[in-house]
């Protein structure tokens, strides 16, 4: 597992007052969001988190629109399930999909500290799990129920490819600390932007 010197995936949540108490997070949350890459626009995609308390399902679907749909037409779905516990939430599956084709994949298992990967037609790799993991769609809620005690973290990331390790994760205390901006960075310094344009909260 390799962990990059560069930032590779930070929050910049949108900040404000001081620190309080998160608020219980809705059963239902629609987190609506656009993806630019610069100042254009190349995709938007839709974010739905359920919860019991309990366990927890989110599905994540975004698409590319606009030029960016003409040069490479992308659907990508993405659904994490888990259980939430006192330290967050706790995968137990991710399923990704492009183009209506199941692509990647994840299986975890926390009592044998192991994590089954599938990455497309590549046979399945059972790898070790490290503490602090979760897949790409979950870790973005993670911190909705459970806030660290400092904002410099060391996190685990799977995308159903591989286990990567990631440091540096900025967090902010307004808004419950749900994803209202995400930056991913690529190696080559390419940065896009995933930011709300909308949030919709169902009490039941």
């Amino acid at each position: 597992m390799k962990q990059p010197l560069l930032v590779a995936l930070a929050f910049a949540i949108l900040v404000g007052g001081t620190p309080t108490r998160a608020a219980p997070i809705p059963p239902h949350i629609e987190i609506k969001y656009r993806v630019s890459m610069g100042s254009m626009k190349i995709g938007e995609g839709l974010d739905v988190f359920e919860h019991d308390t309990k366990s927890y399902t989110v599905v994540s679907e975004s698409k590319t629109v606009g030029l960016a749909a003409i040069l490479y037409q992308l659907n990508l779905r993405r659904e994490a399930k888990g259980r939430i516990t006192r330290e967050g939430l706790r995968p137990r599956s991710f399923v990704e999909s492009r183009n209506g084709k199941t692509t990647r994949s994840a299986l975890f298992d926390w009592e044998a500290n192991e994590i089954e990967l599938s990455d497309g037609s590549e046979a399945k790799q059972t790898v070790p799990l490290p503490p602090n993991t979760w897949d790409a769609t979950s870790f973005a809620w993670n911190f909705a129920f459970f806030q660290p005690a400092n904002k410099d973290l060391n996190i685990n990331l799977t995308d159903g490819r591989r286990v990567t390790s990631y440091r540096y994760v900025w967090l902010a205390t307004e808004r419950n600390y749900l994803p209202v901006r995400i930056r991913y960075t690529e190696k080559d310094g390419t940065a896009f932007d995933s930011v709300v344009e909308a949030i919709n909260v169902s009490p039941h």
